[in-house]
């Protein structure tokens, strides 16, 4: 997966490119969902109260959306930050 970061809900303007967005954690639920949890001008929280996240890796029958829920249960795993350029984009 890790193809993007949700920064908007839809019907909205994509904002502009984002400066200061590090992947700083490691979430896994060990049944088929990663996801690297990510912070954005250095806040995990996204207006919505879900957590900025990259689905990294599923296993079959598991969905990118089953992330939230692996995020909001599992222990968080933190790692050296690692710069992200992020880009606005329409889905």
């Amino acid at each position: 997966m890790a193809d993007h970061v949700t920064l908007s809900v839809f019907g909205k303007e994509a904002p502009q490119p984002v400066d200061a967005a590090f992947i700083i954690a490691r979430v896994d639920d060990d049944l088929g969902v990663e996801a690297f949890i990510v912070s954005i001008a250095g806040s995990t929280a996204r207006p919505d109260g879900g957590t900025w996240h990259i689905t990294w890796s599923l296993a079959d029958g598991r969905a990118a959306r089953e992330s939230n829920d692996v995020i909001a249960s599992k222990p968080w795993a933190p790692m050296p930050a690692m710069a992200l350029s992020l880009y606005p984009a329409h889905w």
